[in-house]
């Protein structure tokens, strides 16, 4: 039974821990942190996307069945990584030092309501040795209502992140046997 619990415990641990490890000897500028809520397959917070200064990627992609009671023990996400091409890396970076000079806010309120679920999203980055941190629930980047709600930098930002993972889906679902 100790050997048992034992195991459970390290097993959480390790599931737990695997998204936050991040290659040491490079810098990160970006990270998106989210966290699902509702009705949905997992509530566990997840690396929805990494980027180092390389342009070298991290992610979460859940690989798990639906079973949300399970997901509270064992974790449901696997790390994927990828590389950006020179073009994305650099738009992103762009994105970031507008973000980072424009007058955003480290916080913004619910304006977008889903009937069931929705997402805690905490974007992290760092520019110029300044770490920044927004953090937003709902965020629609296409949504027409952004201009009322973000700043055009947080918008581009937003727009940015979601090709970056748009891009990565595809690469994924391509390579997949």
């Amino acid at each position: 039974m100790t050997l048992m619990i034992s195991l459970v415990s390290t097993s959480v641990l390790a599931a737990g821990c695997h998204s936050s490890l991040s290659r040491r000897s490079e810098p990160t500028i970006l990270e998106v942190i989210d966290q699902d809520w509702g009705t949905v397959c997992s509530t566990e917070k997840h690396l929805a996307l990494r980027v180092y200064a390389s342009g070298r990627t991290e992610r979460d992609v859940y690989t798990g069945p639906c079973w949300p009671r399970l997901s509270k023990i064992f974790s449901s996400y696997r790390l994927r990584d990828s590389q950006l091409d020179t073009d994305q890396l650099n738009q992103l970076k762009t994105a970031l030092n507008q973000l980072h000079w424009s007058t955003a806010k480290d916080a913004y309120p619910q304006y977008v309501i889903e009937r069931d679920s929705g997402v805690f999203e905490t974007i992290n980055f760092e520019v110029g040795g300044t770490p920044r941190s927004v953090s937003l629930v709902n965020p629609e980047p296409t949504d027409p209502r952004n201009k009322a709600n973000y700043p055009p930098a947080l918008i581009n930002l937003l727009l940015q992140i979601t090709e970056v993972r748009r891009r990565l889906d595809a690469i994924e679902t391509q390579s997949a046997p």
